[in-house]
């Protein structure tokens, strides 16, 4: 899901990363909307294969496993 209001690329899927490193416990956390807090377990690279045929590569994305949707920080595309 492409999230205009998220503040990084969050990920659930840890089969996804393409690269990843464990993030320690409790270094990273990520607010969701329904004011819960979730850990970061890892960060890393995902590719998303998109409709026009072409891949696109998001960098320092986190692993979040307890999270209903994978979000794409809108503002970061243009970079």
């Amino acid at each position: 899901m492409v999230d205009s209001g998220a503040t990084r690329h969050i990920c659930a899927n840890k089969n996804m990363f393409t690269s990843y490193t464990i993030v320690g416990d409790g270094e990273e956390q990520v607010y969701l909307s329904d004011l819960r807090i979730s850990l970061v377990q890892g960060k890393g690279k995902v590719l998303l294969k998109l409709t026009s045929g072409k891949t696109m590569a998001l960098n320092d994305v986190l692993y979040v496993p307890f999270i209903r949707v994978n979000l794409v920080f809108v503002a970061l595309l243009g970079k």
